[in-house]
């Protein structure tokens, strides 16, 4: 997981210090173990502009596109803290 602070996006208050969430992890779909998922969260404030961009492949087949989905959300939004405590 990687946290970055894109400077083309204003982050208004309270900001976090980042706006932009990186990650990639392996997991289930649809019951089987396996797959890939890499994503990329935006906070663009209030209100929100936020993009959410997902892709799942599947390693065991070349690789094969599960899911690719990238967009504003519809509704709701993505919020980035600092971090407190331990």
């Amino acid at each position: 997981m990687v946290c970055t602070d894109d400077p083309a996006i204003e982050e208004r208050p309270p900001t976090a210090g980042f706006d932009t969430y990186d990650g990639v992890g392996v997991g289930r779909y649809n019951g089987v173990s396996g797959f890939d998922i890499v994503f990329q969260l935006t906070d663009d404030g209030q209100p929100s502009n936020d993009i959410a961009t997902i892709l799942i492949t599947d390693p065991n087949d070349g690789d094969a596109v599960i899911l690719s989905v990238s967009g504003y959300l519809q509704s709701g939004n993505h919020q980035t803290h600092r971090l407190t405590g331990n």
